[in-house]
């Protein structure tokens, strides 16, 4: 498969190593949240989250204005071009192992290595 094709595939919820917390469980810790019964350390440790990430999902200002702040910040910061290329292979090589493994998914059709 080519490098370029392999890239454009989007990685679904469960193999993206970026996010811990999937779309179904910020509507279950918002729920859990309002009962009153649960704080936000509490959450984070059912979750395996920071105290951090629990307060963005239950608290949207909190939430658009650390937004804005690292909109600001990106701002300022220089271009780290090597930095970048080190995640881009470092992407590259997980979504070819998943697709050696036969893991990778584009619309119902699984991939499988030849």
């Amino acid at each position: 498969m080519k490098v370029s094709t392999l890239m454009q595939i989007r990685l679904t919820p469960e193999q993206d190593r970026r996010r811990k917390l999937l779309p179904k469980d910020y509507e279950d810790i918002r729920r859990e949240y309002a009962t009153g019964k649960f704080t936000l350390k509490k959450l984070a440790e059912i979750y395996g989250v920071s105290s951090t990430a629990i307060k963005y999902v239950v608290d949207d200002a909190y939430a658009e204005k650390a937004r804005t702040r690292s909109k600001e910040y990106a701002k300022r910061r220089p271009y780290n071009q090597s930095k970048r290329m080190d995640n881009y292979r470092s992407l590259r090589d997980y979504k070819f192992q998943l697709y050696e493994k036969g893991e990778l998914v584009i619309s119902g059709l699984t991939l499988v290595a030849a």
